[in-house]
């Protein structure tokens, strides 16, 4: 029994340790910083387009500044403003909703 509670201590220790580990690493870093982004669109079907892609790449390369490729689907974005567009439709109905029940509080009462 004392054996169980023992290594049961110690997960929960371990895991505490991991939980603080991460608090502290996103507590270090300045989450209002700000940086600067270079975003350029790029046409996959261009072949003038793809030349120019890899020649900003060789050029950061040979800089040695650090860059990183993203991928973004035009799903994701459509998406987004769907979402959006959904919470605030559904928070208009929780608020009117609300406004209903306030102004027919006197049949309940």
């Amino acid at each position: 029994m004392v054996a169980k509670q023992s290594k049961q201590l110690r997960l929960n220790l371990i895991w505490e340790k991991k939980i603080m580990n991460l608090f502290l690493k996103y507590k270090q870093k300045n989450l209002f910083e700000k940086y600067r982004v270079i975003l350029t669109e790029w046409d996959r079907n261009s072949k003038e387009s793809s030349d120019n892609f890899h020649k900003a790449i060789r050029e950061l390369e040979k800089n040695n500044i650090p860059y990183r490729v993203e991928w973004r689907r035009n799903i994701t974005e459509i998406g987004k403003v769907a979402y959006f567009t959904y919470s605030i439709i559904l928070d208009f109905i929780l608020l009117g909703g609300i406004i209903f029940a306030l102004m027919n509080i006197d049949r309940w009462l």
